[in-house]
């Protein structure tokens, strides 16, 4: 109903993201489903097929992880060295959150 109510609220052509747990991500599905109670358990097939069902038009989606500490300091050192710091694109077995970004068509 939320993603539905954005569509319709969404200017045609207009682009917005939404972020949650990735589930495919072992530790997040525990703490999501334990520590952290969460309604839903995304998978990036099944965030991809719930927004796609709803007639948006996928940008990008990726899987994200915090960065370490010696990342952080090459990214003060050489600036710009990853695209979204503080958070490191990364495979969906690894990262902890899923980023997608959406158009209304």
């Amino acid at each position: 109903k939320f993603l539905k109510n954005i569509k319709m609220n969404l200017k045609k052509d207009g682009v917005f993201f939404i972020e949650v747990p990735n589930c495919e991500y072992k530790p997040m599905l525990e703490n999501s489903i334990k520590k952290n109670p969460h309604l839903f358990h995304f998978t990036k097939k099944s965030l991809s097929k719930l927004v796609e069902n709803l007639g948006y038009k996928i940008l990008t989606c990726d899987a994200f992880r915090p960065a370490t500490k010696s990342e952080g300091m090459k990214q003060k050192i050489l600036k710009n060295s990853f695209p979204y710091y503080p958070r490191i694109m990364t495979d969906v077995h690894s990262g902890r959150d899923l980023r997608i970004i959406l158009r209304n068509s």
